[in-house]
C-alpha cells in the first residue's frame, strides 16, 4: 500500500512551468550569466546617465528578452503536440520507490523508480518538481496530496532520498519582473 498517492493534471500553464524548470535545472548557469553580464550594462548605463550611448542598454534588453525564449519554446512545442489533450499522471509513494504512470494504467504497468534516482527536489507554491540524474523532470500537484499533507509528504522524500527539498523561486526562478523591480530600486523609483 502507498504511502502517499498523488497525481499531475497537465495544463497549459504546468506545462510552461514545468518547461521553466528543466531549463533552469539545465542550463541555470547560461541564464544567470545572461542577467549578470545584462545588470553590468545597464548599470554601466546607468551609472553613465546614458552619455556613454545606447548600445549597452541595446545588448541588455536583447539578452534580458532571451534568458527565458528556450523554455517558451519547448513549452509551445510540447503544448501543440498535445493538440489540447493534457496528460494525467499517477503517482504512488512506497517506502521502497515511486511508481507512476498515466490515468488509466495497470499497476502491473507502472514504471518503477528508486528514490537514488532523484538527484534534486524542488518546490513552488503550487507544485514539487522531482529531477533525476537523467535530465528527467516529474511534477507532482501539492493540492492532489490531500489538504495539509504536503509539509508530511515533504518529509517524506526528503528522508527517503536523503535531499533537502529547495525552493523552485531561487535566482536561476528570477523573471523579468525581477530584474524591472531590482532596476527601479537603483534608480530609486518606486
Amino acid at each position: 500500500m502507498p504511502r502517499f498517492k498523488a497525481d499531475m493534471h497537465h495544463s497549459e500553464k504546468s506545462l510552461r512551468r514545468l518547461s521553466r524548470v528543466q531549463f533552469n535545472f539545465e542550463y541555470g548557469w547560461v541564464k544567470r550569466l545572461l542577467l549578470i553580464v545584462s545588470i553590468a550594462f545597464i548599470i554601466y548605463f546607468i551609472w553613465n546617465d546614458g552619455s556613454k550611448g545606447l548600445i549597452p542598454l541595446i545588448i541588455s534588453c536583447f539578452m534580458l528578452s532571451w534568458v527565458n525564449a528556450p523554455a517558451k519554446r519547448n513549452a509551445d512545442a510540447a503544448i501543440e503536440s498535445l493538440h489540447g489533450k493534457f496528460p494525467v499522471t499517477d503517482y504512488y509513494f512506497f517506502d521502497d520507490g515511486i511508481r507512476y504512470g498515466e490515468r488509466g494504467t495497470r499497476s502491473s504497468e507502472l514504471m518503477e523508480m528508486n528514490y537514488s534516482e532523484i538527484s534534486r527536489i524542488s518546490e513552488d507554491i503550487a507544485w514539487f518538481y522531482v529531477m533525476t540524474g537523467n535530465r528527467g523532470i516529474y511534477m507532482i500537484e501539492k493540492a492532489s496530496l490531500g489538504e495539509g499533507k504536503w509539509a508530511e509528504f515533504k518529509s517524506f522524500i526528503e528522508d527517503r532520498c536523503d535531499i533537502s527539498v529547495r525552493r523552485a523561486n531561487g535566482f536561476s526562478m528570477i523573471t523579468k519582473r525581477d530584474v524591472d523591480r531590482f532596476i527601479r530600486k537603483i534608480r530609486g523609483q518606486k
